[in-house]
């Protein structure tokens, strides 16, 4: 039995050790979760777990959340931001932009009425993946737009 469990578990470790630099989790059998460390401008930083698409709500988080309640139009900027970070979300190829991350929290945080910022028809959700699909692929094509729109619904 004891032997069972460490054939088991060297196998694991086998298959945890290997790194999908670039590849979404969900595409990558085996992948194991990773943490991503984002710094936004004035020194806002969240972590980033690419395995669940989610920000881990720690201390940081939740600092944030007051700091962008305080300061929304500042993080309603941060949305043109298109650096590469090493976030991953779904089935979504590309890496994450910081812009991406700004989107997602004033959405988490505000609930976004995303056929109006997006003037498109998201409601198409896979079970594995907190986002509509299409999201990421939009917001990347059509940033400005989509900031603008964010923009005006907070001004109105």
């Amino acid at each position: 039995m004891f032997l069972l469990f460490l054939l088991l578990e060297s196998c694991l470790n086998n298959n945890t050790d290997k790194k999908y630099k670039g590849e979404s989790p969900d595409h990558v059998a085996g992948a194991v979760d990773s943490i991503t460390f984002v710094t936004f401008e004035k020194g806002y930083t969240v972590i980033w777990k690419n395995l669940t698409s989610q920000f881990v709500e720690d201390s940081s988080y939740f600092a944030l959340k007051s700091r962008v309640t305080n300061n929304k139009m500042d993080f309603v900027k941060m949305i043109l931001d298109s650096t590469e970070t090493n976030a991953v979300a779904c089935s979504y190829k590309l890496h994450l932009a910081k812009g991406d991350l700004a989107f997602i929290i004033l959405h988490k945080l505000y609930n976004l009425p995303l056929f109006e910022i997006y003037e498109s028809q998201l409601d198409v959700l896979k079970y594995d993946c907190p986002y509509p699909d299409g999201m990421f692929e939009l917001l990347h094509k059509e940033r400005k737009k989509i900031y603008e729109n964010t923009r005006i619904f907070f001004n109105s």
